[in-house]
């Protein structure tokens, strides 16, 4: 069974590479609209796999282009977070 919900992180613990959050899940706010979304993996080492979370930006960095710019300055190379 999955459940939707948000949660206010509150504490986030590293342990080399791997880390820990905790925080207070906020069973009255149903907005998921503005809020970005997570998936976890329970630490199981018999179904446990290693993810990356990748995001993504806009990758023209100008609401609206004009005829006279120039496309290749408004490009954002730097559109993709891992």
């Amino acid at each position: 069974m999955m459940k939707w919900g948000n949660v206010i992180v509150t504490k986030k613990v590293a342990e080399g590479s791997n880390f820990t959050l905790w925080g207070n899940l906020d069973e009255a706010d149903k907005d998921f609209k503005k809020t970005k979304k997570v998936t976890w993996i329970a630490a199981d080492p018999d179904t446990t796999i290693e993810i990356k979370l990748v995001e993504y930006d806009h990758l023209i960095t100008k609401a609206k282009i004009e005829e006279t710019d120039d496309v290749e300055t408004l490009v954002n190379k730097n559109s993709r977070f891992e």
